[in-house]
């Protein structure tokens, strides 16, 4: 390097290269969550984001390239429901964070089951009753809920390419692939480009019905989005362990939907063979900021 000059005459390349090697061991979160006011960084953990304004500005850039905004909704159909409502104010968020995050996620849970609201003037039942029927009439207006909630983030992060919309599957909701159908392309058409990933976990799933002709709940999902452009499905089967609360995570084998076919031909395989097929590779797992842990 020339007398006098510095490290911001070397080429923006050479900088970035520089960086990435600077920030290989770096423990930077990868997500945040969209309420949170600070940012996913401090002087602790990437202290040379503090040294000069240049170098601050440039590493923030390449920091939220790969960064995810998080939308957690605990206990979803409190949403549904007006008890809570989805906060999509941005005013907190940096300049740098909205500019350089490239992905939204939204997370979805329901640990709870759903009570009939009494709205007779009678003396109310000395015990709640469980509203079976709420996701039949409600699974719809979530579907829809969700995806105009991140239509109404779309002027705030103009940089995202993909949206990702991860359903817990807790047997407490329904998630059906009817009700998401027309709002995600409805999502899709107010934002163009936009490619939409869907991650649906479950627990301990079995298909008692495997190999009569007829196809079962995760199969429904992946058919439906194998015909869609820029839609991507994939089913996680998770093993139930009760974590603490401090370290919530989940073991389990993402699977091929595509599998449950074989057992409709003549010459199904075996057990052994079967599984082989429909478990990919394994995985572990962890929420980002939802709780799958039950009261």
């Amino acid at each position: 390097m020339a007398n006098g000059a510095t490290f911001f005459d070397l080429p923006r390349e050479i900088r970035d290269i520089i960086y990435d090697l600077a920030f290989a061991d770096l423990d930077i979160p990868k997500h945040s969550n969209i309420h949170a006011e600070r940012a996913v960084y401090t002087s602790t953990s990437a202290p040379l984001l503090y040294v000069h304004t240049q170098i601050t500005e440039e590493l923030q850039c390449l920091i939220y390239k790969e960064h995810k905004i998080v939308i957690p909704i605990q206990e979803l159909s409190q949403y549904i429901k007006g008890e809570k409502t989805i906060d999509t104010n941005t005013d907190h968020v940096s300049h740098q964070r909205r500019l350089g995050t490239k992905c939204i996620a939204v997370e979805l849970i329901q640990t709870q089951d759903v009570y009939e609201t009494d709205t007779s003037a009678d003396e109310k039942p000395s015990s709640p009753i469980v509203d079976e029927g709420f996701w039949d009439d409600k699974g719809k207006e979530c579907a829809k809920m969700i995806t105009e909630a991140l239509l109404n983030l779309k002027s705030s992060f103009p940089n995202v390419e993909s949206v990702d919309i991860v359903l817990w599957d807790m047997d407490k909701a329904y998630f059906r692939v009817r009700d998401w159908k027309g709002p995600i392309t409805a999502l899709q058409s107010g934002w163009e480009g936009l490619r939409v990933f869907i991650d649906l976990y479950v627990f301990q799933y079995y298909d008692e019905n495997a190999g009569d002709g007829g196809y079962n709940y995760i199969q429904g999902w992946d058919r439906q989005y194998k015909k869609q452009k820029d839609v991507h499905f994939t089913a996680t089967n998770l093993e139930w362990e009760e974590p603490t609360k401090n370290d919530e995570q989940y073991h389990g084998q993402v699977m091929n939907p595509a599998a449950w076919e074989l057992l409709e031909d003549e010459d199904p395989p075996s057990d052994s063979d079967f599984e082989g097929k429909l478990y990919l590779y394994s995985t572990t797992v962890r929420p980002m900021y939802i709780t799958c842990l039950t009261n």
